[in-house]
């Protein structure tokens, strides 16, 4: 059984359990309602079913891998002096859905899905969860800390941008998803730059993976920070989110009506806001990634990111122009949209590799 065949059979037990037990939910859910102020647990447990409910819902009729190209008059349009922005595309460490999916799927393959949906029940009362926003595994966390090692051994510019010891820091921006596993990488794969220049790590939902799956769906509510206990053992002082993340573009998990095509526009208008010349997006996803790169690429233009997953803490760098489209609207008028193209020759692999 490959990846993609494992994920479509435990989503579709998992509609079937969620359909099942809905009717009986919902009595459950109502008295959850009624202890939720006077006891946290409960209050955990309301949260969970009702993230468990959304996950349900995007498994179901979510269309995030599926949007409607602009109808374009001709191709993309640049001025002389078109903006441009470098960006810096830092995967996600192992997540703890990875580990039970991505292992292969010999004999440890159903004790793996035991031992996750056993620590699932019990950490149905609290923040924590395996399947929902996925957190790093051991390896995962692993793979951050030896990435901040390797940038700290090599003396290249863009080793020496991550980890803050360029003077072009200052002329750059690191952001992350809002799902865990993106926010532990950034906070842990780029710890040293973040103890020396004291920057807070933007937090944007427009990062969230292109997924149906359930560990895509994110536990942290708008304007919030997830639960990070894990991080508390990496930092000498105590762990704060408040100090180490701005959270003014986590807007919560995304809504059914987003999907990725609106979020690549999202996330490429705030960064093309910005001032900084460079962002940093310190823990990305693979298939976000991958579908930014068929999207913004030429259509004739192969590459292997197009394709192939990223590396866990793989790390690539691109710059992408804005330019317009004429694009034809619903009553047949014409209007300039903006539109981005990454530039096909400045694609690097800093570290890590696709396969």
């Amino acid at each position: 059984m490959d990846t993609d065949s494992s994920a479509l059979f435990f989503r579709n037990v998992m509609l079937s359990a969620m359909i099942v037990g809905a009717v009986g939910s919902l009595s459950s859910l109502v008295l959850l309602q009624l202890a939720a102020p006077h006891y946290p647990s409960a209050a955990y447990l309301r949260d969970k079913l009702n993230l468990l409910g959304i996950g349900l819902l995007h498994m179901g009729i979510s269309r995030d891998k599926k949007w409607k190209k602009p109808a374009i008059s001709g191709a993309i349009q640049f001025s002389e002096s078109a903006p441009t922005k470098t960006i810096i595309f830092i995967r996600h460490g192992e997540s703890e859905w990875n580990e039970v999916f991505n292992r292969g799927f010999g004999r440890s393959f159903i004790g793996r899905v035991f031992r996750a949906l056993k620590q699932e029940f019990k950490w149905l009362p609290t923040p924590e969860s395996v399947f929902v926003d996925s957190s790093l595994s051991p390896l995962g966390i692993e793979q951050a800390s030896m990435m901040a090692r390797e940038l700290a051994a090599r003396s290249d510019p863009d080793a020496m941008l991550l980890r803050g010891s360029s003077s072009d820091s200052q002329k750059s921006i690191i952001t992350c998803s809002n799902l865990r596993r993106s926010i532990q990488t950034a906070l842990i794969g780029l710890r040293p730059r973040l103890e020396k220049t004291l920057e807070k790590v933007y937090v944007n939902t427009d990062l969230q993976e292109v997924t149906f799956n359930i560990d895509g769906i994110a536990l942290a509510a708008p304007y919030q920070a997830p639960a990070l206990d894990s991080l508390m053992s990496h930092f000498p002082r105590k762990f704060s989110p408040d100090t180490m993340l701005d959270l003014t573009k986590n807007t919560g998990t995304k809504s059914l009506s987003s999907n990725g095509f609106l979020r690549f526009q999202g996330f490429l208008d705030w960064c093309f806001s910005r001032e900084e010349d460079v962002i940093i997006v310190a823990g990305g996803h693979s298939l976000y990634l991958r579908y930014l790169l068929r999207t913004y690429l030429p259509e004739d233009f192969d590459y292997i990111g197009k394709h192939k997953k990223q590396s866990n803490c793989g790390v690539l760098r691109f710059q992408i122009k804005q330019g317009y489209i004429r694009a034809t609207s619903a009553d047949n008028s014409q209007k300039h949209q903006i539109s981005y193209q990454i530039e096909p020759t400045s694609l690097h692999i800093v570290l890590g590799d696709f396969h």
